[in-house]
């Protein structure tokens, strides 16, 4: 999703379950699991990555990896038996779990509001466990205050102060240290902050607070991919503020950050006809990022709203269609149309749903242009002749050929894993 902006110890919920956790330092542990196609046995050239865990000692060495029987050596990349499907499959598994995460930390927020008891701990610690949509965020914080006034700890957080968190995006941080891990440089544009290792500024998206939207959620998902396959050494030597281009995330475009040299681009069109709306998983490739734009008047109705378009990747190809995931939705997958049918219902919302704010909604409800598109509702067939759907610009995805030729002396960690018995 775009968004569009004007300018102590508690208790952590569990809201992790099938998370990937960059937190631990020394130890980096991914678990994915990933589902066999429908042509899986015609593709004899890839395999399935099920679990790999490396323990990476403070020097930089590995000391073991253990595999599932099924599993696939992640260093292969680097000796070419690794194919860019199976690259893609890791992200789209990452992304997926990235986006599942956060649609269960929404629900749980969602039960803590409903509750007849406040908890704030809970409430906070929730918030603080992962990224947010501004939106959501002053949506549940608001809804929050409002119905428990005496909001306690809330106070005493950044939280506290709502129109700062409106006009001003948050980069990764604890929100009762408040201190970031990165610098923010411009309206949603963080940079890795001076004396923070990337891979602690990577953990800290992955699992802090920070207000973020769904292009900055796929490049997390990039980066943790590279992190996976390159270690923790070439990561932080490779991102580190050493560098030219130290870790960062932007969401006006991905190339603006250090991920340029990692990604390549498809131009693929999945179906631009706009009247059958199918979409093949002959033409549809898993771990690539396609665009889906709104109707053409969603700012005039809604100038503060979050639902201009999304940003899904395809994360699963079976019954015949495609399955998108995208940031603030919930992350089983979506079929085309479901992607379609969150936007008209974003379009149709009130001015007065954007943020759960009725002083600005207010402010914008008086503008002339505003006003006379408050009351349109459109239906699918006026969301697709409207520029609605698809856009067809080139999609993103994490390149295995630019990371072999980019990371330097690959084969020296090559020959570290080949070292292990697997």
């Amino acid at each position: 999703m775009e968004t569009t902006i004007v300018h102590n110890t508690t208790a952590v919920p569990d809201t992790t379950d099938n998370s990937i956790d960059l937190n631990k330092t020394n130890k980096t542990s991914f678990n994915f699991s990933i589902a066999p196609t429908s042509n899986e046995e015609a593709l004899s050239n890839t395999t399935k990555t099920d679990t790999l865990t490396h323990d990476i000692l403070p020097d930089g060495k590995i000391r073991k990896i253990q595999k599932s029987p099924k599993s696939h050596s992640i260093h292969s990349i680097f000796s070419g038996e690794t194919t860019q499907r199976d690259i893609n499959r890791l992200v789209s598994e990452n992304f997926s779990i990235f986006c599942k995460n956060y649609y269960k930390r929404t629900m749980k927020l969602e039960e803590l509001i409903a509750s007849d008891s406040p908890a704030d701990e809970l409430f906070i610690a929730t918030i603080n466990s992962g990224p947010m949509y501004v939106t959501d965020c002053c949506r549940y914080v608001q809804s929050y205050k409002d119905k428990f006034k005496s909001h306690g700890l809330i106070k005493n957080t950044v939280l506290s102060n709502l129109i700062k968190l409106i006009t001003l995006t948050c980069p990764p941080m604890d929100i009762y240290k408040q201190k970031p891990f990165m610098n923010k440089l411009g309206q949603y544009h963080y940079v890795l902050a001076e004396n923070v290792e990337a891979t602690e500024a990577l953990s800290a998206l992955n699992n802090t607070f920070s207000l973020i939207d769904c292009v900055m959620a796929y490049e997390i998902a990039f980066y943790n991919i590279i992190l996976l396959l390159v270690g923790e050494e070439k990561f932080n030597k490779t991102f580190g503020n050493n560098e030219k281009t130290p870790l960062s995330v932007n969401f006006d475009d991905a190339f603006s950050t250090p991920l340029e040299k990692y990604l390549s681009t498809d131009v693929t069109l999945l179906n631009d006809d706009y009247t059958e709306k199918l979409i093949r998983p002959s033409t549809a490739k898993e771990g690539i990022i396609y665009y889906f734009c709104n109707h053409k008047d969603y700012e005039k109705k809604h100038p503060l709203g979050a639902g201009r378009g999304f940003n899904a990747m395809v994360v699963d190809t079976k019954d015949e269609y495609p399955y998108f995931a995208s940031f603030g939705l919930h992350g089983d997958g979506l079929k085309y149309k479901e992607i379609c049918d969150e936007l008209i219902k974003l379009f149709n919302l009130s001015i007065f749903d954007d943020y759960c704010l009725p002083s600005l909604s207010v402010s914008f409800s008086h503008d002339q242009e505003v006003s006379s598109f408050k009351d349109k509702i459109i239906t699918l067939r006026e969301f697709y002749d409207n520029g609605g759907g698809l856009f067809s610009k080139p999609s993103a995805y994490l390149a295995a050929d630019k990371i072999k030729t980019k990371f330097e002396d690959p084969i020296h960690l090559c020959d570290q894993l080949k070292k292990i018995q697997l």
